[in-house]
């Protein structure tokens, strides 16, 4: 595992990141349904973990990004308090070692991909949408017509699928965790030395 700190700012920043297979894969549809089970909306295994269980964490998240000849996964999660920092961090690797370790259930795995395909029509619903969804895998698949099918191959994916990418792509030796701590806490008493 590679470890980076930067910053500090305003609000912390947990980012786990994971180099994934370029878009040509026949991987990347299962990958797009492990991030959207992990990390993105208020169902999110994250976002149930680290918001609504541990309240460590704000707007967890995810980024998804394949191209021609590479891939990256991202998951994080935005925090208040120093001390947050490190709960927040075991969080997402915690829950990204149970993806790995079990099939995800059935209600996740078809709000996942329903989800997926949801959006995938709705960024297509006009002209522009459905030409830089032609344009996008022209250039990074090397196929424009990818970019039609793409629902069907996200449709096909099954919860064994969702396991076997999460242990070959998600492993510990395959993660940088990049930290951005938030400002220390300041109490304002004490800055204004007691004047209002």
């Amino acid at each position: 595992m590679r470890r980076e700190t930067i910053g500090p700012a305003d609000v912390g920043l947990i980012i786990g990141g994971y180099r994934i297979p370029a878009a040509r894969s026949s991987d990347s549809p299962a990958l797009a349904v492990l991030a959207r089970i992990l990390a993105s909306g208020e169902t999110s295994r994250l976002n149930e973990r680290i918001v609504q269980r541990d309240g460590t964490g704000m707007r967890p998240g995810s980024i998804f990004r394949v191209l021609a000849e590479s891939g990256q996964l991202l998951f994080y999660s935005g925090y208040r308090r120093i001390t947050d920092g490190p709960k927040v961090e075991a969080a997402i690797k915690e829950e990204v070692a149970r993806l790995a370790k079990s099939p995800v259930d059935s209600y996740e795995l078809a709000l996942a991909k329903n989800q997926l395909v949801a959006q995938a029509i709705f960024d297509a619903e006009d002209v522009a949408g459905l030409a830089s969804r032609l344009g996008a895998a022209a250039v990074v698949k090397g196929d424009a017509l990818a970019g039609l099918l793409a629902n069907d191959k996200v449709k096909d994916v099954t919860a064994k699928d969702v396991l076997r990418v999460a242990k070959a792509y998600l492993g510990v030796s395959r993660l940088t965790i990049v930290v951005m701590p938030p400002f220390p806490d300041v109490d304002p008493a004490a800055a204004t030395g007691g004047k209002p």
